[in-house]
């Protein structure tokens, strides 16, 4: 116990030491081992091999950088080795690249890693290779130890169990437990003497060879005397790997030959190496076992017939690969790559006398189909291994072994997305949501890939990203937007290139914000929006077959480039009607008094793919007021000026538009922008004719100019003003008074005389509310002729002192009256309403009205 202790108190002042005092390799070169953004752990560890992955936490290592990995070697015994290539891997799906991050060589129990330039970076992928080792012969006490990879990381080992047994005659693949041989027992070494006691089972014949490259005419014979036998053996071989397939078929439904047609297949797994050979159905490989294949042999026996057998595997990383034929090795050995899928094909005369069918266990779909003749049979795109396979050949015409249905599992499009905030997503796939909805979260980045359909080709996509437009085309997994930005994706385009786009249609459509889902387009159009400031949030993409209809394309993409072309034109007095205007240009004049007293206003869409629905428009011409709706083109006309208009759009074009329009009124000039029907001028009571107007169709929500500020009830800001504060005292003479009279008194505030104007004194008071008795009058003279009061502002003095002063005068039925509200607000008499000389009033004289 003291010295496992030691070792670990050590360790801990070593980790401490480590991160106060960075260590360096001796070139200058960061040396990476212990340093907390350096993450090494275990993936998986399956009997004496060690698959490990390391990780870098928001750093990249430049080229040259190193860092080294403790490996267990109280536990196990392992081989120097030269330097191996360390390929990048997928952090979210596990998926490998062909992009290298560096290389490992094993040193006096050491995995040393020197990094290379890459382009990828390390935050997005990680690193794994596979260190091959022994165990030593020991009694272990428990299942599992603490291995310690570096001072800062450990991971738990996993002991094998029974080693005070008999190791000198351990074999390297699975055990035989005394039953007959079957696709799970050991590789027997003697590969001679296992191919007698096979032939001795069918006819006591000598095989005339024992490699399986070598077999050509000499194979094995089956007669219909030993067919039940050999059903049976399979039977029991296929018992020890059951696995059910989706239609809970039973495997000793094989159909075997009952002639002296042969198949013959050996099949390399992982850990176990080469495998025993097998024919006729059995099975070659594992089941429940989590091991991959990742070679196969396949040789024929003697058909009487001219011809051969081709086959060909799906190998990860490098895909397809070139077809084998009669025994030779198709996948690899030696570079733990999987094989994902098989196609087996016969060839020459034989292939009009027989089909050859074929099947896979698959990791996580176990048992597929039966394929045949070339078809494809296992998974690509998804990332899994093969684990197990039959093959067996049956007479043209004649019964399939099994059921024929769902034989090849393909994502036919791959697409992954990087998100605001959480960053690139998991890989989902055919019609999956990549992205989010209701989160608010923009789309930065795409990475698109295409499956296998088994066409040559490739796919292809650009955006159009916040700020830069739309960017160059990229292709089959290379990024296409940013990351990093913080730069929205608006839109996107993709189509797939070469044979494949004569037998596949993309389809896709986009979660935008503020419209949702969009409609479904395909093979190249726009999808999204563009020029109106939205972000995409989510994405779906699917294959489909050319002439598959289950998929309705509609309005998928919203842009200024759908808009139609708006045109406007106006009839001003002296001149007739004016040359069109377009999208925000000025119909009309300015500086010259000349009334608009005429308009029409179109939309030119009926081409293209542009949005439906028209403009509608409606006039308030002075004496006789507002027209009915006119729309599309229609000429409005009085022989009165325009003093107002309204504007508005119908269908597509209101929902995914707006209208902007402005008015140039006599005497005031360019009033704000209205939008969408707002009433764009003045009315009766202000007067002034509309000169000129400048009309706009936008993108929903792009912003022209300030909906503010585009209508006048008043012809001035103060009776816009006292409308507004009448309106919300209710429109009450009195409380026009008392508001008033609530200003707050500052005498010479800001004048005491006639000269300041009753319009300044108006304004001074309702900006500030406070002033003196000239600000008073002005505020209350302002209010009741807003009212329907002929009200003045008188300006004159009162008393013997001739002290400066002003009121409010209102002709009443031909009476007038004096409102005073300084008079009651400083004296607390009676200001309201009262006639000159009435009792306990001022003395008013040497006054004159100010308006």
């Amino acid at each position: 116990m003291i010295k496992p202790m030691m070792n670990r108190i050590i360790a801990f002042f070593l980790a401490l030491f480590v991160s106060i005092q960075p260590v360096y390799a001796l070139d200058g070169k960061k040396d990476w081992s212990n340093d907390p953004s350096f993450h090494p752990f275990l993936y998986s560890q399956e009997d004496n091999q060690l698959i490990i992955n390391f990780e870098f936490k928001n750093v990249n290592p430049v080229s040259g950088d190193q860092a080294s990995i403790n490996l267990p070697v109280e536990y196990m015994e392992f081989k120097d080795t030269t330097e191996e290539y360390i390929y990048a891997y997928q952090k979210d799906s596990n998926e490998s690249t062909d992009e290298v991050l560096g290389k490992v060589k094993i040193d006096n129990g050491e995995a040393i890693i020197t990094f290379i330039d890459s382009d990828l970076d390390y935050i997005d992928y990680k690193g794994q290779f596979t260190v091959e080792g022994s165990f030593r012969n020991q009694n272990n006490a428990s299942s599992s130890v603490i291995w310690y990879m570096n001072d800062l990381t450990t991971e738990e080992l996993e002991l094998p169990q029974n080693n005070n047994e008999d190791h000198s005659s351990e074999q390297t693949g699975p055990k035989n437990n005394g039953k007959a041989e079957s696709e799970d027992s050991e590789i027997i070494e003697d590969e001679n003497s296992q191919n007698e006691e096979l032939d001795s089972s069918v006819n006591n014949k000598e095989d005339e060879s024992s490699d399986l490259s070598n077999e050509t005419s000499n194979s094995s014979v089956t007669n219909v005397d030993n067919q039940e036998e050999d059903s049976q053996e399979i039977e029991k071989d296929e018992a020890e790997n059951s696995n059910t397939n989706g239609n809970n078929e039973k495997e000793d439904s094989i159909n075997l030959l009952a002639d002296e047609a042969s198949v013959k297949y050996q099949t390399h797994v992982q850990t176990y190496g080469w495998q025993s050979t097998v024919s006729d159905g059995a099975t070659s490989g594992t089941s429940g076992q989590a091991k991959r294949l990742e070679g196969i042999k396949i040789n024929l026996g003697d058909t009487g017939y001219s011809g051969g057998i081709q086959y060909r595997t799906h190998v990860q990383t490098y895909g397809w690969q070139g077809w084998k034929q009669n025994g030779e090795l198709s996948g690899t050995t030696g570079q733990a790559k999987r094989l994902e899928a098989i196609q087996i094909k016969l060839t020459g005369e034989l292939a009009n006398h027989y089909d050859i069918y074929y099947r896979t266990h698959v990791q996580k779909f176990g048992w597929l189909g039966w394929a045949k003749n070339g078809e494809s049979s296992g998974t690509s795109s998804y990332a899994y291994r093969m684990e197990a396979i039959q093959i067996v050949l049956v007479k043209k015409g004649g019964v399939a072994p099994g059921d024929t249905s769902n034989t090849y599992k393909t994502q036919l499009v791959t697409y992954q997305t990087h998100v605001q905030t959480y960053g690139w997503q998991s890989t989902v796939s055919d019609g999956a949501t990549s992205g989010t909805s209701g989160q608010a979260k923009r789309l930065e980045g795409i990475k698109i890939n295409l499956g296998d359909t088994g066409y040559s080709g490739g796919i292809q996509y650009r955006t159009h990203v916040q700020t830069y437009g739309w960017q160059d085309w990229k292709q089959n997994g290379t990024v296409s937007g940013t990351s990093g930005q913080a730069k929205r994706l608006e839109a996107i385009q993709i189509k797939l290139t070469g044979d494949v786009a004569n037998y596949y249609d993309v389809y896709y459509r986009v979660h935008v914000q503020t419209y949702g889902w969009l409609g479904w387009v395909k093979n190249g159009d726009k999808a999204g929006t563009e020029g109106m400031a939205k972000r995409t949030e989510a994405i779906q993409i699917q294959i489909r077959k050319k002439g598959d209809t289950s998929i309705k394309t509609s309005n998928g993409y919203l842009g200024t480039d759908r808009i139609g072309s708006l045109k406007y034109s106006v009839n001003s007095s002296s001149y007739g009607w004016q040359s069109e205007k377009t999208n925000g240009a000025t119909a009309g004049t300015t500086g010259q008094s000349k009334a608009i007293n005429g308009i029409k206003i179109s939309i030119d869409n009926n081409s293209g793919n542009l949005y439906s629905g028209t403009v509608n428009y409606k006039v308030n011409f002075s004496h006789s007021g507002w027209t009915d709706i006119y729309s599309s083109g229609q000429e409005v006309t009085s022989t009165n000026p325009m003093l107002a208009i309204q504007v508005s759009l119908t269908g597509e074009m209101n929902k995914y538009c707006d209208i902007y329009y402005r008015t140039h009124l006599a005497h005031l000039g360019w009033l704000g922008w209205a939008m969408n029907g707002q009433s764009a001028g003045n009315s009766s009571k202000s007067g002034n004719q509309v000169e000129a107007i400048e009309i706009k169709i936008v993108p929903k929500g792009t912003v022209v100019g300030s909906n503010s500020g585009y209508y006048r009830e008043y012809a001035s800001d103060l009776e816009q003003t006292a409308n507004e504060i009448n309106n919300s005292l209710g429109r009450d003479l009195r409380a026009a008074f008392n508001y008033s009279k609530s200003i707050t008194y500052s005498r010479y505030e800001p004048a005491d005389n006639n000269a300041y104007g009753s319009a300044n004194y108006a304004s001074y008071g309702f900006s500030r509310h406070r002033g003196n008795c000239y600000v008073m009058a002005a505020v209350f003279t302002y209010l009741a002729r807003d009212l329907g009061y002929d009200a003045h502002q008188v300006g004159g003095y009162q008393g013997s002192y001739n002290t400066p002063h002003s009121w409010v005068e209102i002709n009443m039925n031909g009476t007038i009256y004096v409102f005073d509200p300084d008079f009651e607000k400083e004296l607390g008499r009676n200001g309201y309403m009262f006639t000159y000389g009435t009792s306990g009033t001022l003395k008013y004289h040497s006054y004159s009205r100010m308006n």
